[in-house]
């Protein structure tokens, strides 16, 4: 839904559609969603639930054995399946504690769902989030180093860094490397 309109989600529960073959169609813990105007089924639901997809040349066939269940076409990119929703069949379960919200909707904070759950939008079981390990590690910044105080040779010369650096063209002498030379004390190079 656009526009700014938010969706009621009355649970999750099971649903019995009948089909347009008179077949009747039980599609369990689906999330019930009254407002929304397009409903959408997840065929690999269907397949854990025993049923067989068949998707050629534009139509789609369910069955479940020998029993054709229900036909659709393809409109468009979706595959569109002519059912009458029984409302008398709705079987909600109870709300969910509010951890699951918390992790379902991405970690959102406990003053998220709580106004989520004063607007009627989340079916929540409690209001207050215990604490979550993965929100701490998230929230954790890296520590910096802790400078030290540099110490330096006392005289020229009682320190000499060297390194060896490779070139991957030629010098104007031909050597594909140079040697570099830095005083500890005077920092020279």
């Amino acid at each position: 839904m656009g526009n700014g309109q938010s969706c009621k989600i009355v649970g999750i529960g099971d649903v019995c559609l009948e089909t347009e073959l008179g077949c009747k169609l039980l599609l369990k813990k689906v999330r019930h969603v009254p407002e929304i105007r397009l409903n959408l089924i997840s065929t690999g639901q269907l397949d854990d639930e025993g049923y067989s997809n068949e998707f050629s040349n534009g139509r789609w066939k369910l069955s479940k054995g020998l029993l054709i269940v229900a036909r659709g076409q393809k409109t468009d990119t979706l595959y569109r399946l002519r059912a009458r929703h029984n409302s008398g069949q709705i079987n909600v379960v109870e709300d969910y504690p509010i951890e699951l919200w918390h992790r379902r909707l991405g970690h959102i904070s406990e003053k998220g769902i709580q106004i989520l759950a004063r607007k009627q939008s989340l079916p929540v079981k409690g209001m207050y989030l215990s604490t979550c390990d993965h929100c701490l590690a998230g929230k954790q910044r890296r520590v910096s180093f802790v400078r030290s105080r540099l110490s330096r040779c006392d005289h020229i010369l009682d320190l000499v860094h060297t390194d060896v650096c490779f070139m991957s063209d030629r010098s104007l002498g031909g050597a594909l490397y140079f040697v570099t030379f830095i005083d500890d004390h005077s920092r020279k190079v």
